[in-house]
């Protein structure tokens, strides 16, 4: 299921999509990613360490380079999703690389401020940019808490007539 438009370039972002979310990277060459993952957990089946206000958060989850054809993600194939182009330029590819580089072995994780998503555009655009999965996903929470919520009021209201 290892399928793309085109091959990936150094500096490239690299969404491995699956049916819940997204996980994201950076292409670094040579048949490598940089990304942030926990560490020897399959990012899959992973269950965060820390719920608080702030965020789901993990100390486990760590930076580090592994393979593109990554055995984790060969149920879900991947594609290049160099995601805000249409609205920032992107750093050289040299950049990206080394800024990817230069985070290996950063540790921590929080849903909302410090995820795949957040590395991967930081490297890219040198901005922190609002991650758009999450966005969706709460939209998403949102319209089913209002579809709940109408079904209770339709429902309390058949039962009282």
């Amino acid at each position: 299921m290892w399928h793309t438009m085109r091959k990936p370039q150094p500096g490239d972002i690299i969404k491995y999509p699956r049916k819940m979310y997204s996980h994201y990277a950076i292409c670094v060459g040579d048949g490598k990613i940089i990304h942030r993952t926990d560490a020897g957990f399959d990012p899959a089946a992973w269950v965060p360490a820390i719920s608080s206000p702030s965020g789901v958060e993990s100390h486990k989850a760590k930076i580090r380079r592994d393979p593109l054809l990554n055995p984790i993600f060969a149920d879900y194939g991947y594609e290049i999703d160099n995601m805000h182009d249409s609205k920032y330029s992107p750093l050289s590819p040299q950049k990206i690389v080394q800024e990817a580089e230069t985070l290996l072995g950063e540790l921590g994780y929080n849903i909302f401020s410090k995820n795949c998503e957040h590395f991967v555009t930081w490297c890219r655009y040198g901005k922190n940019i609002r991650c758009q999965q999450i966005t969706r996903t709460l939209q998403k929470v949102g319209d089913i808490i209002v579809e709940a919520g109408k079904t209770v009021v339709l429902g309390t209201a058949r039962c009282v007539y």
